[in-house]
């Protein structure tokens, strides 16, 4: 469970970071904001709703799954995994090819 926490973190992480630079100013903390709420909603309303189930994929906290239940699946861990890492590389290649002044 601790290594799943780490890695949405991480993934939190990463999409802020993206969210900061392409955005470069306060919006970024509130788009953070408002995807997480709808991620973590999603999939009461996907079940509630009967809603199609490709739409909790949409959801980070679908990849997360029930740690103390079950171990995720490899697809699941390979998500938040490249979430991960794709998201951090990224944020750091369009923070080194924009300009440092607003």
């Amino acid at each position: 469970a601790f290594t799943l926490c780490l890695l949405i973190g991480w993934a939190g992480a990463s999409l802020a970071a993206i969210l900061a630079v392409v955005t470069r100013n306060a919006w970024a903390t509130t788009g953070l904001i408002v995807y997480v709420v709808i991620a973590y909603v999603l999939g009461w309303f996907v079940q509630i709703l009967h809603w199609p189930t490709w739409l909790s994929r949409l959801s980070v906290f679908e990849a997360f799954g029930h740690p103390y239940r079950e171990w995720p699946s490899t697809s699941n861990l390979a998500i938040l995994l490249g979430i991960s890492v794709i998201g951090s590389a990224l944020a750091g290649g369009l923070a080194e090819h924009t300009s440092k002044v607003s």
